[in-house]
């Protein structure tokens, strides 16, 4: 391997070439990526990897961190297969709701959602029909799994799912190999948190309790001399003037919501007077576009502070930059958020080797998202708003005490943060789990699927999120009448549609002349052969509209929002509530649709599936077993 790694790297890599798992806490930007996968990579090139698997399933909480690493390791991936010789080569492929690439994880790196890999081993796959379930929970089990930014699953939903799956695959005892090896990782688990982890799943936590954090990552960008990150506590709310009298010369602004930072991309072009270049992004951009974005933004914001040469830079966005983007500036505004989150946002300054750079951190006018009331009593409670209330009242309460501003903010000074804020909330937590009360439900998931599908709320995640496209005919559209999908679109909260609906109400904007209808649903008819559902039978669908903001709720399985009240542009993304005579975007074909299956299959139950691996490989050592 190369010798130009970093500690912990190669702590990493030994642990798990010795067949332990592994919890591991290190710096932003320090290469926790790069621990995760160099042993996986080494064992595909060695011909006697033993038991590690040849097969790897990476998961992420969000979209946009999996196209990220997609995109930047795909080439480095073949890079390596062929230096190494490795045969067959490696396959690095994508697997989420906008991009199902994978659905049955055949490659041999796969970067998907979570939700993606909590419903294929739950049998009940996103990805696939039920009568394939089997095959991805036999992928899984079979592969090397590393759960990312293990923060920022649901406390009450995908986190304590995940800790219950890897209890199941973890090893007897400690130092022992489990049914499969795993990495849990993020740059924000609390002391408690790690240490409890580490005993829960037999596996080996690093940094240990008692290790010096300084000594042990002096090798990255977080800890060495001349790298400063210094944080400001105000107490007010952030403002388009404040950015512009203390901004640098690349600028990033992070609004917890979208209007928001609408809002303050709008200002601070308003009253901007100079060459700075101004852009925005959130989670509310066609595909298409927000790639283009991102590509662009890479190019701005990559380069280290000594290199850039171009002109005055600002970025506004929402959290969607948390852990989506390699990049780095020199000033950053950003509005108070969860301690873990917080610093997420913060490794986006002054985050390469030596730069120097300072985080202005505003109270927000109110908690959205983190906790907000329901605004109709038919949309879905968060159960996890009370626990971020706390998250947030207590990241208030340390920055406000002084102790964290004003002084570098190093990786040492970042955990005492996150024991500050978050031990005694993840020692609740932790406290709380009921495994073997999670374990029953995926057990009845896992025996019946098709009923199991009502679990998903409880066992991954719970949300009022529906597919959205912007159209002003729906209904005479072919291509929606069979399949209300096949457009690119956007996930919304049917909440987030309600309130600018009755917002536009109340100002009293929705003249019938510009906005005949605000939605329209899709609603299932007769049966008809659709090819985007794999050949199988599926309804065909009529588009009615809805005449009242509260029949978004529960939500339709697609909708349709009117161009008048769903304003589009490149630059500004969707605006919702933005009345007007608005041109309608480009209708472009939704990417990575399913195609129809290569072979048949059928669904076994898992005493035949196992029967069956048995005989296959009886038929193929039929000699080995006679002598044994």
């Amino acid at each position: 391997m190369d010798d130009n790694r970093r500690k912990f790297q190669i702590l990493v890599f030994d642990a798990l070439k010795a067949g332990r798992s592994v919890i591991l806490q290190a710096p932003t930007g320090s290469g926790k990526t790069r621990a995760a996968l160099e042993p996986f990579l080494y064992h595909l090139a060695e011909q006697d990897a033993g038991l590690f698997p040849r097969k790897c399933i990476y998961s992420v909480p969000m979209r946009v961190l999996a196209n990220q690493f997609v995109e930047k390791l795909h080439g480095k991936v073949d890079g390596y297969g062929l230096k190494q010789g490795i045969r067959p080569k490696p396959v690095v492929a994508i697997q989420t709701g906008d991009r199902p690439d994978d659905p049955r994880f055949e490659a041999t790196l796969t970067f998907a959602t979570i939700d993606q890999t909590l419903s294929s081993f739950l049998n009940v796959p996103h990805s696939l029909p039920l009568r394939f379930a089997n095959l991805n929970a036999g992928a899984l089990l079979s592969s090397y799994l590393v759960f990312d930014e293990f923060h920022l699953f649901g406390t009450k939903t995908a986190l304590p799912t995940t800790l219950a799956i890897l209890d199941m695959l973890k090893s007897p005892r400690q130092g022992e190999r489990g049914i499969t090896p795993f990495v849990l990782m993020t740059a924000t688990f609390s002391r408690t948190m790690l240490d409890r982890l580490g005993d829960l799943l037999n596996a080996e936590v690093f940094p240990k309790p008692g290790d010096d954090l300084a000594e042990l990552f002096a090798d990255t960008p977080a800890q060495q001399p001349g790298r400063e990150r210094i944080f400001h506590w105000h107490d007010t709310e952030l403002t388009a003037e404040r950015v512009h009298a203390q901004r640098g010369t690349r600028t990033i602004c992070i609004c917890n919501t979208v209007p928001r930072a609408n809002a303050l991309y709008d200002e601070l072009h308003r009253i901007s007077d100079d060459d700075t270049e101004i852009r925005l992004l959130h989670a509310r951009f066609f595909k298409r576009d927000r790639d283009d974005l991102e590509t662009k933004i890479r190019t701005i914001f990559d380069p280290p502070h000594e290199k850039y040469e171009g002109p005055p830079q600002i970025l506004v966005a929402t959290q969607v930059i948390e852990v989506g983007l390699d990049i780095t500036c020199d000033v950053m505004f950003t509005e108070l958020a969860p301690a873990n989150s917080l610093l997420q946002r913060a490794g986006r300054c002054a985050r390469r080797e030596k730069e120097t750079g300072t985080v202005h951190i505003f109270q927000p006018p109110d908690y959205a998202p983190y906790y907000f009331e329901p605004r109709h009593e038919k949309e879905p409670k968060d159960h996890e708003r009370e626990t971020n209330l706390e998250l947030l009242n207590n990241t208030r309460a340390a920055l406000a005490s002084g102790h964290f501003t004003r002084r570098n903010m190093d990786f040492v000074l970042e955990q005492a943060l996150v024991d500050a804020v978050h031990t005694e909330i993840d020692r609740a937590m932790l406290d709380h789990l009921q495994l073997g009360v999670r374990k029953d439900k995926i057990f009845a998931t896992m025996r019946d699927p098709k009923n199991g599908r009502g679990n998903i709320p409880e066992l991954i995640r719970e949300s009022d999120t529906r597919y959205v496209i912007i159209h002003d005919h729906p209904d005479t559209d072919e291509k929606l009448t069979r399949y209300p999908w096949h457009y690119d679109g956007f996930g919304l909260r049917m909440g987030t549609i309600y309130g600018a609906w009755k917002a536009a109400e109340e100002a009293r904007l929705l003249d019938p002349e510009i906005v005949p209808w605000i939605a329209k649903q899709a609603v299932p008819l007769e049966s008809v052969v659709d090819d985007e559902s794999e050949g199988q039978s599926s309804p065909g669908y009529e588009w009615q509209c809805l005449n009242d903001p509260g029949e978004l709720f529960p939500g339709p399985v697609g909708l349709a929002l009117h161009p008048n009240f769903a304003a589009y542009t490149k630059t500004r993304g969707l605006r919702l509530g933005e009345i007007g005579a608005h041109e309608a975007p480009p209708l472009t074909r939704r990417a990575g649709k399913h195609r129809r299956p290569s072979a048949k299959y059928h669904l076994e139950a898992y005493a035949e599936h196992i029967t069956g691996l048995y005989r296959a490989y009886a038929d193929q050592h039929e000699s080995e077993l006679a002598a044994g």
